[in-house]
């Protein structure tokens, strides 16, 4: 029994290593944000807004107004994570003058409760992009979802603060968004689980097998049988975590 569990044990391991190293199980990205699928999983906008600079020129999203924006996506698997990777950008500016943003991105399994992934504050200088280049940590990994939401925040000029920006006129080495999730594999899990077994028994007797959680309220336990021998080994399991207490008793027919 014991080398059958370390055998078992073994074979999980290695099908979840293996696993790690499969080509994504979903992908997702865009090149800017008015592209066909940009908005595909996007749940929540909150004073925020695209906007095209025009005759090529770049893209983003930015506060309407001055304030507080946020942006949120939300993205649902079949199976549980095992790994993600993500790819985003925060654009911030300081032009002076009371002219300035700043911004963060966040990331969460439920949409309530929220991880901060990337910092991007006020600039010293004119303007600095944030990248976010890497796996989701490991608080973020082994739900059926993930979510991500950036906010910002302006004062004086409302593009001031920028999520996504992509450069159209300049070679740029992020995408404007990107996830890729991998699933957690298939798993084997040991159960503890019991049975009864019936001696002294009368060859061409019918037997049925009862239990009850309060020796007072019995129900069938399996199908009723026939002795063919003084022993009987049943083939019926029980789940022990299913059960707090059980009684059994054998009823002769």
């Amino acid at each position: 029994m014991k080398q059958s569990s370390l055998l078992a044990a073994l074979f999980v391991c290695l099908s979840a290593s293996q696993a790690m190293g499969q080509p994504w199980n979903f992908t997702f990205s865009f090149p800017n944000v008015f592209a066909a699928n940009a908005l595909n999983y996007v749940v929540g906008q909150t004073n925020i807004e695209r906007i095209n600079e025009g005759g090529g020129g770049d893209t983003y999203w930015c506060p309407i107004n001055n304030g507080q924006a946020t942006l949120t996506q939300e993205f649902t698997f079949p199976r549980p994570t095992a790994q993600a990777f993500l790819s985003a950008n925060l654009s911030m500016f300081n032009f002076g003058s009371g002219e300035y943003g700043s911004g963060s991105l966040w990331g969460s399994i439920d949409g309530t409760n929220w991880v901060l992934l990337l910092n991007a504050p006020t600039p010293a200088g004119i303007n600095e992009d944030y990248h976010y280049n890497t796996n989701l940590p490991s608080s973020l990994i082994g739900s059926y979802q993930i979510w991500i939401q950036t906010r910002l925040q302006t004062t004086g000029w409302n593009i001031m603060a920028q999520f996504q920006r992509q450069y159209n006129t300049i070679h740029t080495t992020y995408p404007a968004f990107a996830l890729d999730v991998t699933y957690a594999p298939p798993q084997v899990n040991f159960v503890k689980a019991f049975t009864v077994d019936y001696t002294n028994l009368l060859i061409g007797s019918n037997y049925q097998a009862q239990a009850s959680p309060d020796l007072v309220n019995w129900t069938n336990w399996g199908t009723a049988f026939t002795a063919t021998n003084s022993s009987y080994t049943n083939t019926n399991y029980q789940r022990i975590a299913d059960w707090n207490q059980l009684f059994f008793r054998l009823v002769r027919q």
